[in-house]
């Protein structure tokens, strides 16, 4: 079965399920192999280890990225000049109004001729009905055997940022949260099962794009009530909160989720590299300061 590559929460797996596809949603492994991207200045590693990892794994027959992302977008630009089989997913910014609503579903519509163009079959309702119910997409499962409780927010991670944990465990650590884009913020909302039986691409519109809470939504005051109410329900001691140099979104939203959340809070910056080295020693003093 062909495989549709995607990392944007905002995809819906189950749109590609219907179509007769394999959705992927890649972790990158972090150290970006050689493809369409070059390590140049001003790019961002997870996006330059997404696109390339995508367009060389085998059976990858297309790749889907978001506007939520600037440099996610630039990334669709050197897909396309390689003439790789992409899509540029528009994810409306504001998402409490029909309109918005309705340009998703749109969204979806254009998706489903590309989707068409690689060989899958056009769905009906009763596919798009049976793939809502054969997914069940589900977090990332972290943990950590320290005696300290730790939530982690923040933008997606590659498997080589993955070190991270590892490093929290070995200070004292234990996640009991994982509210990052990797974790909690890349999970749809429950479907309106009501909607699933007789509008089932209204219901993919609900549960992706207008109950998903994210650092990209306008206005993203969801994002810091969901965040505060995850954290205070997980009785996580401190919060650590994972972003890429590059993302300005997660950057500027860092004060506000500073004073939203209830404990105290770690804002770590990851470029690509292994994050230990350059931040063992902060991930140290945040868990003295909460021992």
């Amino acid at each position: 079965m062909s495989r549709i590559a995607y990392a944007s929460p905002y995809v819906p797996a189950e749109w590609i399920v219907a179509h007769g596809l394999e959705p992927y949603r890649i972790q990158p492994e972090g150290a970006a192999p050689r493809g369409p991207v070059p390590p140049s200045a001003g790019i961002c590693p997870y996006m330059r280890s997404f696109v390339n990892q995508s367009a060389t794994e085998p059976h990858v027959a297309g790749i889907i990225l978001t506007t939520v992302c600037d440099q996610m977008r630039r990334g669709y630009e050197f897909i396309t000049d390689r003439g790789l089989p992409s899509f540029c997913f528009n994810v409306p910014a504001t998402w409490r109004s029909e309109s918005a609503v309705q340009l998703y579903v749109s969204e979806l519509e254009r998706l489903s001729r590309f989707l068409v163009s690689l060989g899958g079959r056009q769905p009906d309702t009763n596919a798009i009905r049976d793939a809502i119910h054969e997914c069940s997409p589900s977090p990332s499962t972290v943990a950590g055997g320290g005696q300290i409780p730790l939530a982690l927010t923040g933008g997606p991670r590659t498997k080589l940022d993955e070190r991270l944990i590892d490093l929290i465990e070995e200070t004292g650590g234990h996640i009991v949260l994982d509210a990052t884009e990797s974790g909690l913020l890349g999970v749809p909302a429950v479907f309106n099962m009501k909607h699933v039986d007789t509008d089932p691409m209204r219901a993919l519109a609900e549960a992706y794009h207008s109950r998903l809470p994210g650092v990209s939504r306008r206005p993203n005051d969801d994002l810091h009530t969901f965040l505060a109410a995850q954290v205070t329900a997980s009785q996580a001691s401190g919060v650590i909160l994972l972003r890429y140099l590059w993302c300005d979104l997660w950057h500027a939203e860092v004060p506000r989720i500073r004073k939203a959340l209830p404990v105290p809070l770690l804002d770590i910056d990851l470029d690509g590299e292994d994050p230990v080295p350059r931040n063992r020693t902060r991930i140290q003093a945040f868990m003295e300061g909460l021992g």
